[in-house]
């Protein structure tokens, strides 16, 4: 089972298999002055790289400052319809 994630800012998005920490997956594209974006790979005002954001968020239990939406993508037999969770991960 596949884990879409999606930036809610700049729209960057990934796939992956990696359920334990699915906004590790997501690098954002948002350029340099474009509130609250970062050149470095996240949307996080409050951060200044995606890496950053992560250490935060791994330290805090805290990811907010960067809302992605999470769908659960089918499984191969493709007998359960995708799930979709908007808010932070």
């Amino acid at each position: 089972m596949a884990v879409h994630v999606q930036c809610n800012r700049c729209g960057a998005w990934a796939i992956t298999e990696n359920h334990a920490f699915p906004d590790g997956a997501v690098r954002c594209v948002s350029p340099e002055g474009d509130p609250p974006g970062s050149p470095r790979g996240s949307c996080c005002a409050e951060h200044e790289s995606l890496e950053h954001h992560l250490e935060q968020a791994e330290l805090t239990g805290d990811s907010r400052c960067r809302p992605v939406t999470i769908t659960i993508m089918g499984t191969d037999q493709g007998m359960r319809p995708s799930v979709t969770l908007e808010g932070t991960s």
